[in-house]
């Protein structure tokens, strides 16, 4: 979309706060602070850093993650996949390479499934 605002530039890092129990993620340059959580009820600062830190290896990995899924969603074994036997080029180049061309626990198929839920996609069970 044209006009879809941008997330602020990774990396991103976190830091801890000094005078008060509690941690922000800003990105690289340390300008941006992307967002913070403070709590000082017991047992929730390690809750708050847990989930900080999954917050950032998750931003931090996305974009290369992504990029290997598509490797392998549009490799050479999405058209003829070794997992699953599928070798029929012509229905794969009249319709395309779908979810159905491939078996459930197929990399291809995990691959598509990752990309489309990282695209901000529905994927139904179905598919």
């Amino acid at each position: 979309m044209p006009n879809e605002p941008k997330h602020t530039p990774t990396p991103w890092h976190i830091r801890s706060y000094t005078n008060y129990k509690g941690f922000s993620i800003w990105e690289e340059r340390g300008s941006k602070c992307v967002c913070e959580r403070w709590d000082n009820l017991e047992g929730q600062q390690e809750i708050n850093k847990a989930n900080a830190e999954f917050i950032v290896r998750a931003v931090n990995s996305h974009q290369a993650l992504l990029d290997a899924c598509r490797q392998i969603a549009n490799g050479p074994f999405s058209h003829d996949c070794p997992h699953c036997h599928k070798t029929d080029r012509y229905q794969v180049a009249s319709e395309g390479i779908k979810f159905e061309h491939h078996k459930e626990d197929c990399p291809v198929r995990i691959a598509m499934t990752a990309i489309r839920l990282a695209e901000g996609k529905e994927v139904s069970a179905d598919e």
